[in-house]
């Protein structure tokens, strides 16, 4: 072979030789991915020299077979703004949601792709802010019926409350000075009746309609005969339930004994069994005890001690006038992400719960386990509390389960004439109680994180 002819396959050699180091080299850039509220979602990678196409496959909540096309298929053919980005300005992503993906690049005329592409949505984009997606600030006239549903039944299962919630009577619950006031006051005052007599809500019972229970009973007919006490309690159980997000509660609670005022998050479904195996969320509530007023936030997994106050965290009464949460107005707070619960009083963290300390099903106590632990595993590590949430607030009495630890109360769990006895303890005294028998609540928010 003549000179000429080495130099000729050796540039060949040469010139393949850079080619192939070339394309071994280029790898697909990893997909931003931005999710916005109320809807919406972005994947980009930035533009390089020699891009000419970037193609975007995913599916939401459900794991890619292979390179199947998925719900989203799309080339895209012209760089913008320094990006290569798909786009989906209607589509509807929460914090939880997974969305699996694969995205292909052709690049200097060959084709490559990121496979197994998973993103969990954790947070909204946007300038750097929170998205506001509910709030009541209690400035009108009268409780908002396109937000709030407006309890009107009795107490039941798993707390079976001392009282009937009512939604027509200002003695129970006002809006005064933008401000929603919860209080109690007697049954015999609100129907009078004797709790020996037969009490029908009527049609405008919000109880289950499977449950009669929640709707008629007769005095005459039960030991414990009618509730002794009305309150109030109002949820968003029919019009707004969220997953993951900040809550903002400003509140002034009450000062009297037996009261549990209601800042709650339920469960918009049982998916983990019901009596509170689904979760309850608790912003916060309150209790005197030495006289000073005990503050408690947290999570219940069950109805029933011990397993009930496993996730509730306490905070002593003090003597200043900031740990007085009677005496005047304290922002409550929690914070739920994908990962745990975070509970702040007026900016100050004084509790936190979550999956990186444990999932909530191996949740113990004196060696007890909590019997839907194996359902809760089915989920995530933040099970029961990775579903939809709705908000409930209202202030109850008594009841069976919420004092179990209290020695001093005039009652004794679950004797028959338990509401009897807690009557006949505080009927003597019954407008003094009444007196600092008020939950004020001035405003609550909700933040998509």
């Amino acid at each position: 072979m003549s000179d000429a002819s080495r130099f000729i396959v050796w540039s060949f050699c040469l010139l393949a030789l850079l080619l192939c180091v070339q394309v071994q080299s280029y790898e697909v850039p990893k997909a931003k991915i931005e999710v916005f509220y109320p809807k919406g979602f972005e994947v980009s990678i930035p533009h390089e020299e020699g891009i000419t196409l970037f193609a975007f496959h995913g599916k939401l909540n459900e794991e890619m077979e292979g390179l199947e096309a998925g719900t989203w298929a799309r080339d895209i053919v012209k760089m913008k703004n320094g990006r290569w980005t798909f786009r989906d300005r209607l589509a509807v992503l929460k914090p939880g949601d997974t969305l699996y993906y694969w995205t292909y690049v052709i690049y200097n005329g060959l084709g490559y792709r990121e496979d197994d592409g998973t993103f969990v949505v954790d947070a909204y984009s946007g300038n750097g802010t929170v998205a506001l997606v509910f709030v009541d600030e209690f400035s009108a006239a009268k409780l908002d019926t396109s937000k709030w549903l407006a309890e009107r039944r009795f107490s039941g299962s798993p707390d079976y409350e001392f009282n009937v919630y009512v939604d027509d009577t200002p003695n129970t619950l006002r809006l005064h000075n933008g401000h929603v006031v919860l209080s109690t006051t007697s049954t015999k005052r609100q129907f009078h009746k004797n709790l020996d007599a037969k009490l029908d809500l009527g049609s405008g019972c919000t109880g289950a309609a499977n449950t009669p229970s929640d709707c008629v009973r007769d005095g005459r007919q039960r030991n414990d005969r009618l509730p002794p006490m009305v309150t109030a309690q109002f949820s968003t159980r029919q019009s707004f339930s969220f997953k993951y997000g900040r809550v903002d509660v400003r509140a002034k609670m009450p000062r009297a004994e037996w009261l549990t005022p209601q800042l709650w998050l339920q469960p918009k479904n049982q998916e983990y069994g019901d009596d509170y195996q689904s979760g309850q969320i608790r912003i916060a509530y309150t209790r005197p005890a030495n006289g000073k007023i005990d503050l408690y936030t947290g999570a219940l997994l069950n109805a029933e001690e011990p397993l009930r106050s496993a996730k509730v965290c306490h905070k002593v009464g003090g003597n200043d006038s900031s740990d007085d949460w009677s005496d005047s107005f304290h922002n409550y707070t929690l914070e739920w992400t994908p990962r745990e619960l975070k509970w702040l009083v007026d900016g100050k963290e004084i509790c936190r719960q979550g999956s990186e300390s444990g999932a909530f099903s191996e949740t113990t106590v004196n060696g007890m386990r909590l019997p839907n632990s194996q359902k809760l595993e089915e989920g995530t590590g933040l099970a029961p509390f990775d579903q939809e949430f709705y908000i409930t607030l209202g202030l109850a009495v008594g009841g069976f389960n919420e004092y179990f630890y209290d020695t001093l109360k005039p009652w004794h769990e679950r004797e028959p004439r338990a509401m009897t006895d807690f009557w006949k303890h505080q009927k003597p005294m019954l407008d003094q109680w009444l007196d600092d028998a008020h939950l004020s609540i001035d405003y609550i928010k909700v933040y998509a994180l």
